[in-house]
């Protein structure tokens, strides 16, 4: 006997590859400074997902040179769909530019889309494009003007180079100094300080200016800041000065020192120090809060010649005691193990806005919470939250607020009272049974679930399974009920079983939220 086999048919599909536009990148979006871009790329295969590396470039708008090149993560396109893709170039650079986006396959490399080119343009300085933040001069040596200053690019995009010109006029406007700093480059937001001394022509009241030049162009990068001075004369009896530290963070105790030469010893030295305080004695120190200030020490030999000298002083604001509050809006709730609470915090510092954290713990050195804030000048607000898994028990609960390590401000809730959690043990399950229903194949079962706690009530998740002699669930039935504290509830049903035999059924008792077993007990019945 012989048999034919018979020809068997298969369809199959082959579908086409990835190809240049089957991406279409639309919807494009950038923004200068610090180059932003974004922009939607889309799936226009019906049929397949395709895995995309987006590709972003700067290209010079005449060299078409690339300068900066970014690719963000691979990302799958489902078919026909879409996916938007942002991000940052890094370039700080002044000129003319196209941003270019394209779609590469990351196993090949080839381009899936046509790429589409936005012209962007990143202005030079110009004028109001540096400021200067501060400016001092004094005139401590016979002749010389010494100054220091401190240059911001205000700029957040690109770098400037800059020359800081000093110029020392008379009364009656003529330049008798001037001085001019070599060329300094100054990063995107960045500041530099710049100090130096000027000889002068001349003695007596001057005006010091401090410009700004583009030391290419030497276009003004900022407008004059000027300061009146006297410019000390060449005196037989003169006098110096010192002070350490000069800068620092509120409160900065500053000590001085003045040395008298040239004249009759002994010597008296009174000083000024700038913010309405007053000291005598070559050698003495002072406090100071932000602000800048000028010291200035009087000496006197013992002929009555007098001369003078001065020290420049700048102090950083800070917070300081009583600058945060920390207060309770309401009292402090507890719940099982847990502690919630809430709190109001309060900047009261006219100027600096805080940025640090509220600390939040059960006692010194025990696990807590650490909520991240920032407020500005005199701006409050409310933080909550819960402390987990605190055993029961009577705690003093604890708030900080720091800033780095540095406590600010502290307040504490004494006599907060934590309950236990219900567990095992505190449901008994009494008064159990189960016998065969006046239905075929059928159990009814009764039992009772007593709360053992006196202190609280308790959501509980009463449940009655039946398994047959194998150890297999054939049937169950549960519901949840709030037990009060040393109450009793009833729970009976009936259960149908599939067939004739011994089945045992378990009644058990959890915690409604958490599961956590509370009673479980068990009895034979036969069907």
């Amino acid at each position: 006997m012989s048999s034919l086999a018979q020809p068997v048919s298969v369809t199959v599909v082959i579908s086409t590859p990835i190809q240049l536009g089957d991406i279409v990148i639309e919807s494009t979006t950038v923004t200068s400074g610090s180059i932003n871009h974004s922009a939607i790329y889309r799936n226009a295969r019906p049929d397949r997902a395709v895995t995309v590396r987006p590709v972003v470039s700067l290209v010079d708008a005449v060299t078409r040179v690339v300068l900066a090149s970014v690719a963000s993560p691979d990302i799958i396109l489902p078919p026909n769909g879409s996916q938007a893709v942002s991000g940052i170039i890094p370039f700080t650079l002044p000129g003319n530019f196209d941003v270019i986006w394209d779609a590469v396959d990351p196993v090949s490399i080839a381009q899936l889309a046509v790429a589409i080119a936005i012209a962007l343009a990143i202005p030079g300085p110009g004028l109001g494009n540096i400021a200067v933040q501060t400016a001092l001069a004094s005139s401590t040596s016979p002749l010389v003007v010494d100054f220091t200053a401190t240059v911001v690019n205000t700029r957040s995009d690109i770098e400037i180079g800059i020359a800081l010109t000093a110029r020392v006029r008379n009364a009656a406007g003529v330049v008798i100094g001037q001085g001019t700093s070599a060329t300094i480059v100054i990063p995107p937001s960045g500041a530099q300080g710049l100090q130096g001394s000027i000889p002068v022509t001349e003695a007596g009241p001057v005006t010091v200016e401090w410009e700004v030049l583009n030391p290419t162009t030497l276009a003004p990068l900022s407008i004059v800041v000027t300061q009146l001075l006297s410019v000390a004369a060449p005196l037989l009896f003169s006098v110096t000065a010192i002070g350490s530290p000069l800068t620092g963070v509120e409160p900065l105790t500053v000590s001085f020192s003045a040395t008298g030469s040239s004249g009759l010893a002994p010597y008296t030295f009174d000083w000024n120090f700038g913010d309405g305080s007053i000291g005598t004695g070559a050698a003495v120190s002072h406090t100071y809060f932000g602000g800048s200030h000028i010291a200035v020490v009087t000496a006197r030999d013992s002929l009555g010649a007098i001369s003078t000298a001065q020290v420049a002083i700048t102090v950083s604001e800070t917070f300081l005691a009583g600058d945060i509050t920390l207060s309770l809006p309401s009292a402090t709730s507890p719940s099982f193990n847990t502690v919630n609470y809430s709190v109001t915090i309060r900047n009261n510092h006219p100027t600096l806005t805080f940025s640090g954290r509220v600390s939040v713990d059960r006692g010194a050195g025990t696990p807590g919470n650490s909520h991240g804030q920032s407020l500005l000048p005199l701006q409050s607000t409310i933080v909550t939250g819960t402390l987990l898994n605190v055993p029961a028990g009577t705690y003093t609960i604890r708030f900080v607020a720091l800033i780095a390590s540095i406590t600010l401000a502290f307040t504490t809730v004494p006599g907060v009272v934590v309950l236990r959690a219900p567990a095992l043990g505190d449901i008994s399950i009494e008064a159990f049974q189960a016998v065969p229903s006046f239905t075929p194949l059928a159990i009814d079962h009764l039992a009772g679930y007593h709360n053992v706690r006196t202190d609280i009530s308790i959501n509980v998740l009463r449940r009655v399974e039946v398994f047959n002699s194998l150890g297999i669930l054939v049937n169950s039935q549960q519901d949840t009920v709030t037990i009060p504290p040393t109450q009793n509830f009833s729970f009976f049903g009936t259960l149908v079983v599939p067939a004739a035999g011994t089945y045992t059924v378990t009644w058990t008792a959890f915690e409604a939220t958490i599961l956590t077993l509370l009673a479980t007990q068990s009895s034979l019945v036969g069907v």
